[in-house]
C-alpha cells in the first residue's frame, strides 16, 4: 500500500496522546511500512471536565489540538488551568475509591442510559459522509472510551486506579459468564434461573428482561456448549459472589469496570426491542461499517479486516487517513468534504445535547 502523507492545515480528528500513540496501541496498520496506531491515541482525557462541569473546557483543548495539528496531551500541557484540573481530579480519585466509582456509576449511565442525539439521523451515502458522523460520534463518547482506557490499565501517570492494593480475585468475574450463560440457562430450572438472572440483574444495572432477552441472542451466536457440571456450578457462584462482594479499593472498581464495560459492550445492540437504550453505538458502529463495505477489494480493506470483529479502530482509521489526506489504494473520497461533514454532525449533536435535560453531577 503506497502512503503519502499531506502535512499541515487544520485536523478534525485530533490525537489524544495520552492512552497510546503512535507506535504504542492496541491495534495498528500498515502505512508506508510503518505501522500506526488507530485506536488508543485517539481516546480523549475527558472525564474529569464531564464531572466538573468543564465541558467547554475540555472543547477549548480539543479545539486548540484541531487548529495547530498537535494532540489533546500538548494543548492540555499548554493551558495550566486544565493541566490543573486534571490533576485534581486524580489526586481526588487516588485518595478516595468511592469517588471513582462515582464517577463512572454517573458517566457510564450517560452512555448506557441516554440515547445518543445522532445515532437515528441518518447519513448520506457518500464515505465522506459517514466518517463525518462516525468521527463526531466518537468525540460524542470521549467519556466511555476515556474510562474504558482507564480500567485497562493506561495513562498511568494520571490513572488511579493502577493503586498497588491487594484485590479481590472476583471483581473480574464477569469476564468469564458471557459464553457459559445459555448453558446456565439451560441447565438450571425457572425459579432457579429467574433468581440468577435477577441477581445479574442487579450487578450489571440491566432489567430483567433484558437480560433474558440477551442470553436468548448469545445462545444464537455461541450455542449452549459442552460443559462439565462443576464449571456450570463455579459459574454460577461467581453471580452469587460479585452479588454479595463489596469492592472497596481502586483496584478493585477498575477491575469491575473494565469488565463490566466488556460485558455490555456485546450487550446492548442485542436489547434495542426493549427500547433506545444501547442505541448510542450505532452512531459509530454503522458508519464504519458502512464505511468498510464501499472500500471492499482494496488492500486498505484487506488489512483493516485483519483487526478482526472491533468495529471502531477501522473507523478510526479511515478518519485519519481522510483527515490527513494519506494516499492509499481506497477510494476514500475527499479529505476537505469529510472535514466539513465532522463539523456538520458536531453541531448537530451539539444542538442536540442542549436540547436534552442535563444530569446532576455528584463527584
Amino acid at each position: 500500500m503506497s502512503a503519502q502523507n499531506q502535512q499541515g492545515g487544520e485536523r478534525t480528528l485530533p490525537k489524544g496522546n495520552i492512552f497510546g500513540n503512535r507506535e504504542d496501541d492496541e491495534f495498528t496498520i500498515n502505512l508506508n511500512g510503518e505501522e500506526k496506531g488507530v485506536f488508543k491515541r485517539f481516546e480523549y482525557y475527558s472525564m474529569p471536565f464531564s464531572i466538573t462541569g468543564e465541558e467547554e473546557l475540555f472543547e477549548q483543548i480539543l479545539e486548540s489540538a484541531e487548529n495547530n495539528n498537535t494532540s489533546f496531551s500538548k494543548e492540555l500541557e499548554d493551558n495550566p488551568r486544565a493541566e490543573e484540573l486534571v490533576n485534581n481530579f486524580y489526586d481526588r480519585m487516588a485518595a478516595n475509591p468511592a469517588l471513582s466509582k462515582e464517577m463512572m456509576d454517573n458517566l457510564l449511565a450517560d452512555i448506557y442510559v441516554d440515547d445518543n442525539v445522532i445515532a437515528e439521523m441518518d447519513a448520506e451515502d457518500e464515505v465522506e459522509e459517514k466518517l463525518g458522523k462516525f468521527t463526531a460520534g466518537w468525540k460524542h463518547l470521549s467519556d466511555f472510551y476515556g474510562i474504558e482506557g482507564l480500567v485497562g490499565g493506561d495513562a498511568e501517570q494520571i490513572n488511579p486506579f493502577l493503586d498497588g492494593e491487594n484485590s479481590s480475585m472476583i471483581a473480574g468475574g464477569l469476564d468469564s459468564l458471557e459464553t457459559v450463560l445459555p448453558a446456565l440457562k439451560e441447565n438450571m430450572d425457572e425459579t432457579e434461573w429467574t433468581r440468577t438472572a435477577l441477581k445479574l440483574s442487579s450487578i450489571v444495572e440491566r432489567d430483567y428482561e433484558q437480560i433474558n432477552h440477551a442470553v436468548e441472542v448469545l445462545d444464537h451466536i455461541h450455542a449452549k456448549g459442552d460443559y462439565e457440571k462443576e464449571f456450570l456450578d463455579d459459574s454460577a457462584k461467581i453471580i452469587d459472589d460479585l452479588t454479595n462482594a463489596r469492592l472497596e479499593t481502586n483496584k478493585e472498581f477498575g477491575k469491575f469496570y473494565n469488565t463490566f464495560i466488556r460485558f455490555h459492550n456485546w450487550m446492548p445492540l442485542n436489547i434495542k426491542a426493549g427500547g433506545p437504550e444501547g442505541d448510542q453505538y450505532d452512531s459509530i458502529c454503522a458508519p464504519a461499517k458502512d464505511a468498510m463495505s464501499k472500500i471492499e477489494g482494496s488492500n486498505l480493506h484487506e488489512q483493516l479486516e485483519e483487526i478482526g470483529d472491533a468495529t471502531s479502530p477501522k473507523g478510526l482509521a479511515i478518519s485519519w487517513i481522510l483527515d490527513e489526506d494519506v494516499e492509499t489504494d481506497a477510494d476514500l473520497g475527499d479529505s476537505q468534504e469529510f472535514q466539513d461533514s465532522v463539523r456538520e454532525w458536531g453541531e448537530k449533536d451539539r444542538r442536540g445535547t442542549r436540547c436534552r435535560p442535563q444530569p446532576v453531577r455528584r463527584v
